[in-house]
C-alpha cells in the first residue's frame, strides 16, 4: 500500500476507474462532512463556532499544502463575522479569549493556531472528526499504484 501526495493522485489513478470511484466517494464524504459541520456550527455557542471555523480553515490549509497553523490576513474578521453571524467586535473579543487561553496568537496580520487539538475539543467535535478523517484517509490510499 502506498500513500501519495495529493498533487500526484490524479495522474496515479488516471486509468484506474476503481480508484477514481473511491476518490469521488471520499470527496463526496468530505463535502457532506463540511455541510454537516456548517449546519452544526450554527447551533453552537459563539466561542465554539469560532473554534470550529478556525479548525475548518486549518484543515483546508492542510489539504491545499499550506501551513495548517496559520490563518492568514486573507481571511479577514469581516468574513469570519459574517460567516458566523457575529459582529466584528464579537469576533475580536472571542479571538482575544482564545489568545488568553493560549490557543491562538496574532501572526503577520492573521492568526497562528497554537493548539489545534484544544480548538477541536472546544469545538466539540474532536472524536467524530478525527475518526471520520482517519477512515477517509484510509480509503484514499492507492494500493500499489495505478498499474499494480
Amino acid at each position: 500500500m502506498t500513500c501519495l501526495p495529493l498533487e500526484a493522485l490524479a495522474s496515479a489513478i488516471h486509468d484506474d476507474y476503481t480508484a477514481q470511484a473511491k476518490l469521488d466517494d471520499a470527496i463526496e464524504r468530505e463535502f457532506e462532512y463540511r455541510r454537516a459541520t456548517v449546519v452544526e456550527t450554527g447551533r453552537r455557542a459563539p466561542l465554539e463556532r469560532l473554534a470550529a471555523f478556525l479548525v475548518s480553515l486549518s484543515r483546508t490549509n492542510s489539504h491545499e499544502g499550506r501551513d495548517p497553523t496559520v490563518i492568514s490576513e486573507s481571511c479577514p474578521s469581516v468574513f469570519a463575522a459574517g460567516y458566523l453571524g457575529l459582529s466584528i467586535e464579537d469576533v475580536t473579543a472571542l479571538l482575544l479569549e482564545l489568545e488568553h487561553r493560549g490557543l491562538v496568537e496574532p501572526y503577520l496580520g492573521g492568526v497562528r493556531l497554537k493548539d489545534i487539538d484544544a480548538l477541536e475539543e472546544l469545538a466539540g467535535a474532536i472524536a467524530p472528526v478525527r475518526a471520520r478523517h482517519r477512515r477517509a484517509a484510509n480509503r484514499t490510499q492507492v494500493s500499489g499504484g495505478p498499474h499494480a
